[in-house]
């Protein structure tokens, strides 16, 4: 008999304990100029996106972000400007589904001219599952020519760049102009944000378990309690979820791992985490897949036992951790 194992982990295993470089690989020399302005204009301004990449050119974190975390630099590579190009300016935006984020950016910064090679700026950008990279530019030109931003790579196959003239605002815009054959010479590095304080862990918070603070964490040895209230027996074969109520003895993040278990099979079901303030209380909501329902429910209906075996942790704002482990069994059962 073939046991199928959906393997579940941690909520606090969702984001990489490392950072993630996601966009460009930045190796293919920078021979394209974009952006260019149209005389007798001499300014232009844009919003660059890269829409699809041959996957030997993308960095290891592909052109979408993972999971959530927050963006501490960006970079991007140049070749040689025009000598009709006098300046170039950017700031990296987000986008998703190809729509601007709201507050979502960066300060404007130059792009050094006379350096071409490989530039890097710092930044501090919170960033969601499946975030994508925007660039604004503008650039100027001058009365002798035609400016333009060299950052991009020509190739055939190579990828397409979505393009927007004037650069995006605040509310989404259709794309101006695809530019096919072209990649977009930009990446960033995304650091986990295990508190969501909007600070990455690895190089800008001190204390990833406390939203409050970014210097060390407080020290403290002692264990969080912690109370869990719910119903043993709930309909979640039917509703599609389950739910249970933690109260921590203090300042803390509470987290509900959940499986779905059956004679012949584990599925992972969706988790749920929260921060909850001393002396309140969070509700955690499980949700099933289609899928483990249905598995569930035939389980049952053959006369077999189906349960939800749930993980609680609760990290205090030191780091100290406890747990317990408790069974859901369907109504009916």
């Amino acid at each position: 008999m073939v046991i199928a194992i959906a393997v579940v982990t941690m909520a606090t295993a969702a984001a990489s304990a490392t950072a993630i470089k996601f966009g460009s690989k930045l190796r293919d020399a920078a021979d394209t100029g974009i952006c260019a302005t149209t005389p007798p204009s001499l300014e232009a301004t844009c919003t660059e996106t890269q829409l699809m990449l041959t996957p030997a050119r993308d960095a290891y974190g592909g052109l979408l972000a993972e999971h959530h975390g927050v963006i501490t630099s960006w970079q991007v590579a140049s070749g040689p400007a025009s000598p009709t190009t006098a300046g170039v300016r950017m700031r990296l935006r987000l986008l998703r589904g190809g729509k601007p984020v709201a507050g979502a950016i960066t300060a404007y910064v130059p792009l050094p001219l006379s350096e071409p090679g490989i530039h890097r700026f710092p930044a501090r950008l919170p960033i969601e599952r499946d975030g994508e990279l925007g660039l604004d530019l503008s650039v100027l030109g001058s009365a002798l020519g035609v400016g333009s931003a060299p950052i991009a790579h020509s190739e055939p196959g190579l990828g397409e760049v979505g393009e927007w003239v004037p650069s995006l605002a605040e509310r989404p815009a259709a794309i101006t102009n695809y530019r096919r054959d072209t990649e977009l010479l930009l990446s960033a590095l995304v650091e986990p944000d295990r508190d969501r304080d909007g600070y990455g862990d690895l190089s800008q918070d001190r204390c990833t378990y406390d939203p409050r603070r970014q210097s060390p964490c407080l020290p403290d040895r002692v264990l969080p309690r912690f109370e869990a209230a719910y119903a043993p027996r709930q309909n979640f074969l039917r509703t599609g979820k389950a739910s249970l109520t933690v109260k921590p003895s203090e300042f803390s993040e509470v987290f509900a791992s959940a499986q779905l278990e059956t004679p012949t099979a584990t599925w992972g079901l969706r988790n749920d985490s929260a921060w909850v303030r001393e002396g309140a209380s969070a509700k955690l909501v499980i949700k099933l897949p289609p899928r483990p329902r249905r598995a569930g429910s035939a389980t049952l209906a053959n006369g077999g036992r189906a349960y939800i075996r749930c993980f609680l942790t609760v990290i205090d704002a030191s780091g100290n951790r406890r747990h317990k482990t408790i069974r859901i069994i369907p109504t009916g059962s």
